[in-house]
C-alpha cells in the first residue's frame, strides 16, 4: 500500500511498550514510511511458558495480515524473542522483506567490538539475544537481565524502568560494547553510552538502513 508516495510498513508487536519508541523514531527519521501497527501481547506469554510454536503462529498471522489487508511491503517483528530462522520462513512465505529489528543491532555490534554484553529486561529474550550475537561473530557474550526493569515498564513506571537499568551499568565494565536488547530501553542508549564511555547499541537506529536497503534489494 502507498499513501502520497508512502510505502506502508508492517510493525509487529508482541509489547505495547514497544509502540511508542518505534513509531516515534521511524517519524522521525524514516518518514518515508506510512506506519500500521499490529499488537498482540499474548504472545509474551507463550515466549514465557516456552510455548515458541504457539508463538510463532501469532506472529505468522500478524504478518500475514500486514501483507495482505494493509498491503504492506514490508514487516519489522520487534519482538527479541523471535528467532531469526523462523521470520526467514515467514519472508519466504510472505514473499516481503520480513526484518528482526534487533539482527541489524548484531551487525553492528559485533563489528565495534568481540566481547560484548547484552542488558536484557525481558527474560525470554536472553537466550536467543545470546544466540544472535555470537552467530554474527562476538567471541564472549554477557547477557545480564536487569532485575524488576520489565515489570516496572509493564506497571507504568517508566522511571522506575530507567532507575533500574542505570543502576546496573556495573556489569558491563571490560566489555567492548554494548547491547540494549529490548526497543523500550533504546531512548537510554546515549545516557549509557556517556556513562560507561563505550559504545552502545539499540535495534532502532540500526534497523531503519537494514529495511531500507532490503527493500531496494526487493525492488
Amino acid at each position: 500500500m502507498e499513501s502520497d508516495g508512502q510505502r506502508t510498513l508492517g510493525l509487529i508487536h508482541a509489547s505495547p511498550a514497544a509502540i511508542g519508541p518505534v513509531v516515534q523514531h521511524y517519524r522521525q527519521h524514516a518518514p518515508e514510511f506510512a506506519l500500521i501497527n499490529l499488537l498482540e501481547d499474548g504472545i509474551l506469554t507463550y515466549f514465557n511458558r516456552e510455548e515458541r510454536s504457539a508463538a510463532h503462529r501469532r506472529l505468522a498471522a500478524l504478518v500475514s495480515i500486514a501483507r495482505q489487508e494493509y498491503h504492506a511491503a514490508a514487516a519489522i517483528v520487534t519482538c527479541s524473542s523471535a528467532e531469526t530462522e523462523y521470520l526467514r520462513r515467514l519472508q519466504a512465505e510472505n514473499h516481503i522483506p520480513v526484518l528482526r529489528i534487533d539482527e541489524p543491532m548484531a551487525r553492528c555490534a559485533t563489528s565495534a567490538g568481540r566481547r560484548i554484553v547484552a542488558m536484557v529486561t525481558f527474560e525470554p529474550t536472553a537466550e536467543t539475544t545470546r544466540r544472535l550475537l555470537l552467530a554474527h561473530g562476538a567471541a564472549e557474550v554477557r547477557v545480564y537481565v536487569v532485575p524488576g526493569a520489565y515489570r516496572a515498564l509493564l506497571n507504568g513506571d517508566a522511571a522506575e524502568h530507567d532507575r533500574r537499568v542505570a543502576e546496573s551499568l556495573g556489569v558491563t565494565a571490560g566489555f567492548d560494547c554494548i547491547v540494549l536488547a529490548q526497543v523500550s530501553m533504546a531512548h537510554l542508549r546515549e545516557e549509557v553510552q556517556r556513562r560507561t564511555g563505550i559504545p552502545v547499541f539499540s535495534s532502532l537506529e540500526t534497523s531503519v538502513a537494514a529495511i531500507r536497503a532490503a527493500l531496494s534489494q526487493a525492488s
